[in-house]
């Protein structure tokens, strides 16, 4: 059987840039303290969670994170893109940078 995951897209707006420094950061591999993956390219990150960890990770993420991943928590997803491309989300916050 194949397991699949489903991912919510939301803007990159929804974070500010100290949050994407910090994304930056454990996508190279220059921090490991939030117990997520992080895979990125000029356009988006791609955060996957792991729910056993998820708690743990929280404790130690940027606001602007932790806000995006209960929001979309609360739809039942853990794991997430943060696009450029993507259209803002009623109900997180928008940050200019």
């Amino acid at each position: 059987m194949i397991q699949t995951k489903t991912f919510a897209e939301v803007s990159t707006c929804h974070i500010d840039e100290a949050t994407a420094q910090v994304l930056d950061e454990v996508a190279e591999g220059t921090r490991n303290d939030l117990c997520l993956t992080v895979l990125r390219d000029e356009y988006r990150y791609v955060v996957l969670t792991w729910p056993s960890e998820i708690a743990r990770a929280k404790a130690a993420m940027p606001a602007p994170l932790k806000a995006v991943l209960d929001f979309v928590e609360l739809r039942g997803v853990y794991d997430l893109i943060l696009d450029r491309d993507a259209d803002p989300v009623e109900g997180l916050p928008v940050y200019d940078w």
